[in-house]
């Protein structure tokens, strides 16, 4: 999965100003992180590339995909597919952008009403997220007699490796 991230890069959120697009963006991966998160868990989720997660993250989870067959309604039905229903968990679902509060950290805010310090929290998380799966990537390639279809050993190595953090960047 080279040039693939299992989780959005965080520089498709960081500009001088944060307009309306990059908004949206962190508007809609709080309201799929924790189903996100969790599909990661249960699946393992395949990685995306960045323009996968541009598709993704502008897409709108509060209306179905429309049935027509432009190239727009196939990316939007394609990445509503991917997250819905994704989770195992029933009561694990993308929020929806109706009016709904955003929650970050057991506290709501107003859709699209961030404050800067809970965006670069959010920014923080994600390169956390982003840098410990690259880190179980690079073990992976670098253990050339690891079978990555072993659980046993692949759960090994992953608690080898969380031990080199001092956050939960490896708990989600």
């Amino acid at each position: 999965h080279f040039g693939q991230y299992a989780f959005p890069d965080p520089g498709l959120f960081v500009t001088p100003n944060m307009d309306e697009k990059k908004a949206k963006f962190i508007t809609s991966w709080l309201q799929t992180r924790e189903s996100w998160i969790s599909s990661i868990l249960d699946k393992g989720l395949p990685a995306m590339s960045g323009q996968q997660w541009r598709d993704f993250l502008a897409t709108g989870f509060d209306r179905l995909p429309e049935a027509s067959q432009t190239k727009s309604a196939k990316r939007h039905q394609s990445i509503h597919d991917l997250l819905v229903p994704v989770s195992s968990d029933p009561g694990v679902k993308p929020r929806s952008t109706l009016g709904d509060p955003l929650f970050w950290q057991g506290i709501s805010y107003p859709p699209h009403v961030l404050p800067q310090d809970v965006v670069r929290q959010i920014l923080w998380e994600l390169y956390e997220l982003n840098f410990a799966q690259e880190f179980l990537s690079l073990d992976r390639r670098a253990c050339e007699h690891l079978d990555s279809k072993n659980s046993d050993e692949l759960l090994k190595r992953h608690t080898l490796i969380s031990k080199c953090f001092v956050t939960e960047a490896f708990e989600f």
